[in-house]
């Protein structure tokens, strides 16, 4: 007969393997799409589509905040356009240029917009990487949902949360997790190079997740030293 507390251990195990189940079939389904998505855009002409994108933007400088105020000359100067036309507005950017087009002041608020340029240009074919990129991320999230069902699966059917098999599981499980320390960097960092028109590589250790490791693996054996005081006691009556 199991004790209230095994039954409660038991019970978080099995809608820990449900909704675990049901993040895979998820997973699963966003991995065929991305699969087939890669496909079909490698397949495509690299000049079939392409996208080229402007920035466009308005800041207001309020000088009245800190107590400050145009001055009549200013005001005059700025109103008149003289700045933006004098062609030293511009400044270029990685794959473009920002123009700021147009001031205006008016209760001595300060209003610039500007106009951008991208010169770069982004084809659907150039997505294909992007879409690499996923399918790695999508790829190592289904293995550790894989190693994650089967620690639910051996906490639910555990008679005591020190049991060989859950140690295991939970070892294996922080093992899965290992990859995403360093490669969700580098995922992340060409998908942002590419999609800014160059291709880069950042690779850096991701703290948030290498602390999960390490206390899931801390726990670990926290548990197996649980298992081992068990035992001995066990032995002794």
């Amino acid at each position: 007969m199991k004790t209230e507390a095994i039954v409660k251990i038991n019970k978080m195990g099995k809608a820990g393997r449900i909704i675990t189940l049901i993040a895979k079939i998820l997973c699963g389904i966003a991995l065929a799409g991305t699969l087939l998505g890669t496909f079909s855009m490698a397949c495509m002409p690299k000049d079939f589509v392409q996208f080229q994108m402007g920035i466009q933007g308005v800041a207001e400088i309020n000088l009245a905040a800190i107590g400050q105020h145009f001055s009549e000359e200013d005001v005059e100067l700025i109103n008149s356009g003289k700045i933006a036309e004098s062609g030293n507005m511009t400044i270029s950017t990685n794959g473009g240029k920002v123009t700021f087009d147009q001031f205006s002041v008016e209760d001595d608020v300060l209003t610039i917009s500007t106009n951008g340029e991208t010169i770069q240009k982004v084809s659907l074919h150039d997505l294909v990487y992007v879409l690499i990129c996923a399918l790695l991320s999508l790829t190592m999230t289904m293995v550790s949902l894989f190693f994650a069902g089967f620690l639910c699966k051996a906490i639910e059917r555990c008679d005591s949360p020190f049991d060989e098999n859950v140690i295991v599981k939970m070892r294996n499980f922080a093992f899965s997790l290992i990859p995403w320390v360093i490669l969700s960097s580098i995922t992340n960092s060409l998908i942002s190079s590419l999609m800014a028109g160059n291709f880069g590589m950042n690779v850096s250790i991701d703290l948030s997740m290498l602390i999960i490791v390490l206390v899931i693996l801390a726990l670990t054996y926290i548990f197996k030293y649980g298992a081992v005081l068990q035992q001995e006691s066990d032995e002794t009556l």
